[in-house]
This record gives C-alpha cells, sequence and structure tokens, in this order.
C-alpha cells in the first residue's frame, strides 16, 4: 500500500509540475489558484536583487534554500499556490528543475526532467534488461525528504511503459499499446 501510495503521489507532482503555465497572470490548477510571479501585473519593488518582485511573496528561508542548493543559470520562475506555497522552475543544461517550498519555506520537493544521456548509470543498469528493446523517452527524477524516486518513460514499437524505481524495487506502473491504456 505504501509503495502505491508512493508513486500516487510521484505522478501528481510530475503531473502537477509539468502542466504549470507561463505568461499568464492567474491560473488554476487542479482546483488550485497558482499566482505567476514573472507576470506584469504584479508590481516590482526597486531593490530586489535575486529576482524581480519575488521577496514580497517567497519565503526568505525559501530564497535562501533555493541559493544554496541551486545554482540556477537563469532567473526561476517563482509561483505562489494558493495554500501559500511557493514553487521555483528553471532550466540547466537540457534539464528542468522545479522545486517546491511549504508555506514556511521548507523545502518539500524536486523534479528533474532529463534525457537517458544524464540518468544515473546503475538505474540504467538496473532497469534496462527487463525492457530490452525499449528507448527511454525520458527522466522525471523525483526527490523527496529521504526518497529519491525515478520514473522513467519507455517506448518500443507498439508500448510506451512508465517505470517507477525507488529503494532498489522497480514497478511497471502505466503500459500503453497503440495508444490504449492497459490494466497492469
Amino acid at each position: 500500500m505504501k509503495k502505491i501510495l508512493t508513486a500516487i503521489i510521484a505522478i501528481a507532482l510530475v503531473t502537477i509540475s509539468s502542466s504549470t503555465p507561463a505568461n499568464c497572470q492567474e491560473t488554476t490548477l487542479n482546483n488550485n489558484r497558482v499566482l505567476n510571479l514573472e507576470s506584469p501585473a504584479i508590481p516590482k519593488p526597486a531593490n530586489e536583487t535575486f529576482s524581480p518582485h519575488v521577496a514580497p511573496y517567497v519565503s526568505p528561508k525559501a530564497l535562501k534554500d533555493f541559493e544554496e542548493n541551486y545554482k540556477a543559470p537563469n532567473k526561476p520562475q517563482w509561483v505562489l499556490s494558493a495554500e501559500g506555497g511557493f514553487a521555483a522552475f528553471f532550466a540547466d543544461a537540457g534539464t528542468t528543475h522545479r522545486v517546491f517550498y511549504n508555506s514556511r519555506g521548507k523545502w518539500q520537493s524536486t523534479i528533474l526532467r532529463y534525457d537517458e544521456s544524464k540518468l544515473d548509470r546503475s538505474v540504467l543498469r538496473f532497469v534496462m534488461p527487463s525492457y530490452y528493446g525499449y528507448k527511454i523517452n525520458g527522466v522525471a527524477e523525483i526527490r523527496l525528504p529521504g526518497k529519491l524516486i525515478y520514473l522513467l518513460y519507455l517506448q518500443d514499437a507498439t508500448n510506451f511503459k512508465t517505470v517507477r524505481v525507488c529503494d532498489d524495487e522497480m514497478t511497471e506502473i502505466e503500459w500503453s499499446r497503440n495508444g490504449k491504456l492497459m490494466p497492469l
């Protein structure tokens, strides 16, 4: 049951993070209001140095943690959830980063998306013997407090599969054949 719950949470995080819109002032995401802090409608403080017009909305603790742990080559896009949490989005050398904080600025999770070339070789050696003939279309690496989860998106000629790797266990969590979801 714990594995299933962790898989559901991981998929939800990836789904939510990958559907965060850009260039809009306010949107609804899974019934939560998300405010895009890069919107021109938000007033810009004149003395902000870290990222334009973020300080009034983002917890200083979250900003400090972000500066210490993530060396973003460009300014991240910060968003504020209706619950008061924060998220920073940025891309670096072919990897997209989504960093989530609660309303007090405590780090909650990070989701990295990248291609097969950046996947940890031990994970690759663990998964690919079971999926010979499949190509890795992409990877989502989900970092939670005390846990690291990999979601590998695999494809062969007719099948798409999502495989979850966590704690030296591999679980197939999604499978579609010719565009139709199949029971697991």
